[in-house]
Parts: C-alpha cells; sequence; structure tokens
C-alpha cells in the first residue's frame, strides 16, 4: 500500500472538506454545518502551507480538536442543537426545535468549561431532556415528545428481533457477568479445528447497574471508575 505520509499528516491536522459538503449528524439525521466550519477557522486559525489542507481550519492542539468537538456537538452549541432537532422533526412530523431554542445563542468553548463545569444543551442524540425543571431521564423525549424509540418497531422491546443476535441466541437482552476465564482451561481443545484457540473477554461500556465503566471487570476499570457500587433499596424506602 502506498501512502502519501505527508498528506496523511496534514489531513489529521486539519478539518476536512466533506463537512462542507455533507455536513455532519448523528443516529440517523444529518444537518448543515457550513457556519460551524467557518467559525472554526475564525477560532482556531486557518492552515496557510500549500497543500491539500490550505485554508481548511486547523486541529493542531489538543485545545484545537477540542473545540472543533464542541462547535460541531450539538450538546455544546446551540445553533446545532436547533438545526438537529429541526432534522430530527423532517422525520418525526413534530416540532423539537422548542427543546434548545431558548440556548440558541449558546457556545460552549473549552475555556469556559476549564473554568467551571457547564449544563450542555439538550440533544437528540440523547433521549434525555437538560433542563432545570425536569431530573435528565433516559427515554424522555421518547414520551413527551412522541419521538419512536431507535428500535426495529419504534416502540420499547426487550426480544431484539435481529438476525445476527439470534444466530448467538441472545434474542433477549439480559446482564451477563464477566467469564471466569480459568474455568475455560478444561473446554480448549476439545474440539480443535486446526487453528489456534484464544478466549476473549470482552469488556463492555454499560453493565447490569451503569455505564460507562464496567468497573466489576478488573482492576484497572475499578481504578478508573466514574461511579461508586449500586446501593441496593427496598421501595419503601426509595419512597
Amino acid at each position: 500500500v502506498e501512502r502519501d505520509y505527508p498528506n496523511t499528516f496534514k489531513r489529521f491536522t486539519a478539518l476536512g472538506p466533506l463537512l462542507d459538503k455533507v455536513g455532519n449528524g448523528g443516529k440517523g439525521i444529518g444537518w448543515n454545518t457550513q457556519t460551524e466550519v467557518e467559525q472554526l477557522g475564525d477560532l482556531n486559525g486557518r492552515v496557510r502551507e500549500e497543500g491539500v489542507t490550505q485554508g481548511r481550519p486547523k486541529i493542531v492542539t489538543d485545545i484545537d480538536a477540542t473545540e472543533v468537538v464542541m462547535m460541531l456537538a450539538p450538546e455544546t452549541n446551540g445553533h446545532v442543537a436547533c438545526k438537529a432537532w429541526e432534522a430530527l422533526g423532517k422525520q418525526t412530523g413534530r416540532d423539537h426545535v422548542h427543546l434548545a431554542l431558548h440556548r440558541e445563542d449558546e457556545k460552549i468553548r473549552f475555556r469556559d468549561i476549564q473554568a467551571q463545569p457547564r449544563k450542555i444543551i439538550s440533544s437528540p442524540t440523547w433521549s434525555g431532556l437538560e433542563s432545570e425543571k425536569v431530573s435528565y431521564n433516559a427515554g424522555y423525549t421518547n414520551v413527551h415528545e412522541l419521538i419512536p424509540w431507535r428500535t426495529l418497531t419504534g416502540r420499547q422491546q426487550f426480544y431484539q428481533d435481529h438476525p445476527w443476535m439470534r444466530d448467538f441466541g441472545e434474542g433477549f437482552v439480559s446482564y451477563r457477568p464477566p467469564v471466569h476465564l480459568k474455568a475455560l482451561h478444561e473446554v480448549q481443545g476439545k474440539m480443535p479445528n486446526g487453528n489456534p484457540e484464544i478466549a476473549l473477554n470482552f469488556i463492555t461500556p454499560h453493565q447490569k447497574w451503569g455505564i460507562h465503566s464496567t468497573y466489576s471487570d478488573n482492576l484497572h476499570m475499578l481504578t478508573l471508575n466514574r461511579g461508586g457500587p449500586v446501593i441496593w433499596l427496598s421501595e419503601d424506602d426509595a419512597k
């Protein structure tokens, strides 16, 4: 494989042109980002050197990269959030822009979150609502904005009728504790197919009682864990 290394480096340190042409998006919707690309050029500066990235917004430093994410993300750019909700509304046939309209002029920059934590902006990427009146709750916008769930049926479902999941015999979503790898030794080599065997341990970002940290899997994840173990309460105590 022949590689054009000088241009590879240039492309890694500048914002690509596709955002001008096709825009940005996620979860099945998309929106125009020409305004944000122009603003990123003003914020980060533009590449002056001749070549494939001349005139493109710079992504040279870690702060540059952070600003790119925050300028393009609906969670940190109110104008983008409104465009994203408008794009979703074209699919649902309903107006959802009101969820972010009151923060349309707000842009959260790197220096802002360096100074203090900031509350992000409601985004159709997620199903919760960032509000001073409602606690964040997954599925809130699906219920109150009548947005279909991201399933084959558009409704909440426990049975996942996906062929690749059924092939594994996993039609129902359920918790699986980490496999005790030493227990596999007795079955290794029992039915060889001529190829080397390897045992894989999949560390999942979501688990039974939390997300973004499967801290119960190993000491490394336990050390990096963002939250504590779950406290079990009876329904009466919880009330």
